[in-house]
């Protein structure tokens, strides 16, 4: 089936991927947080990934009464998986930043408008990305947002952050609903690997932050709803993926760290840095390991060059 014909009038300028594959009423959600931006030149591409729980009527009402909104049909009967989903949007966007947005997962009202003002302002970062809020909506005592540490407010020259924070995990990695790249850049880079249904997202970071400038904010810009039925949640209880544990997931993907690297003129600094994020993924699960991490934490903090961890969001003002 053909794509539907999209506005032949001026580009966007952000074009705002979404595929969805069964969020039920998440889309929903979704989808106006988009509308709610204050920045409002945007396209928003729905892309079906096989979805069969009635979100598709969703998507179509919304393209229906909003025209900046364009519902891509699924390609085959079953799933092709966030990698496909995401190149067939790339292929289709017509703005020259895009972004990414999850079918159960927000945008807060300002975060095109920042990314936006942000790629004006440092014209040589190919990406920007900043801290997502973690969120319980059904346990608010868990919510949590990342903390980028020292690492905010700055561009970073590749592959720095291939290697402090993809690598070494040194900061947290950047969420998906946070992060902006110029559209030219990822499709040279080859957008996503669709041969992984698990670090997807990263072997595109991997790209981008091996050859180009990337700048991290240090506004919250998106929240990450954490649920049963996520795709992370479901791979962790398959077994195939523990955040803070060894997986094979995680090794396959230094492994294609490892194949980027060769011939670079930076390859011995990045196998370096995946041999010891080899060794750490072996060792993360002993007790003398996780000793080890917090007196290294905590070092670092008396010295001023605090990691990136976690911290709790204010307090909502009592009225």
């Amino acid at each position: 089936m053909a794509d539907p014909p999209i506005s032949t009038s001026s580009a966007p300028a952000v074009s705002i991927l979404m595929p969805f594959l069964d969020p039920g009423p998440y889309i929903g959600d979704a989808i106006a947080s988009v509308q709610a931006q204050t920045f409002a030149d945007w396209e928003l591409l729905l892309i079906d990934d096989g979805t069969r729980d009635g979100s598709l009527a969703l998507a179509q009402e919304s393209a229906e009464t909003d025209p900046r909104i364009s519902v891509l049909p699924a390609l085959s009967s079953g799933p092709l998986g966030p990698a496909a989903a995401r190149n067939r949007a790339l292929s289709a966007a017509r703005g020259p930043l895009v972004a990414f947005l999850d079918a159960d997962d927000l945008y807060e009202p300002g975060m095109i408008a920042r990314h936006v003002e942000l790629m004006a302002r440092f014209r040589q970062a190919a990406m920007v990305y900043g801290p997502t809020y973690w969120w319980h909506p059904d346990d608010p005592a868990s919510d949590r947002i990342e903390s980028m540490g020292t690492l905010t407010g700055r561009l970073h020259e590749a592959p720095s952050l291939l290697i402090s924070v993809l690598l070494l995990c040194e900061s947290p990695v950047p969420c998906t609903c946070a992060v902006t790249i110029r559209s030219d850049i990822l499709r040279k880079a080859g957008g996503f690997d669709e041969t992984f249904r698990l670090y997807e997202d990263q072997t595109a970071w991997a790209h981008i932050m091996l050859d180009y400038p990337v700048y991290i904010d240090d506004a919250n810009a998106a929240r990450y709803r954490q649920h049963s039925k996520s795709v992370s949640a479901r791979a962790s209880a398959a077994g195939d993926y523990y955040m803070h544990e060894r997986h094979p997931a995680r090794f396959r993907f230094l492994e294609y760290v490892d194949s980027l690297a060769r011939e670079h003129p930076h390859e011995a600094r990045i196998r370096w840095a995946s041999r010891k994020a080899r060794w750490r993924m072996q060792h993360q699960g002993r007790a003398w390991y996780r000793a080890w991490r917090r007196l290294r934490r905590a070092g670092l903090k008396l010295a001023g060059r605090p990691g990136g961890s976690f911290h709790r969001p204010p307090s909502p003002a009592k009225g």
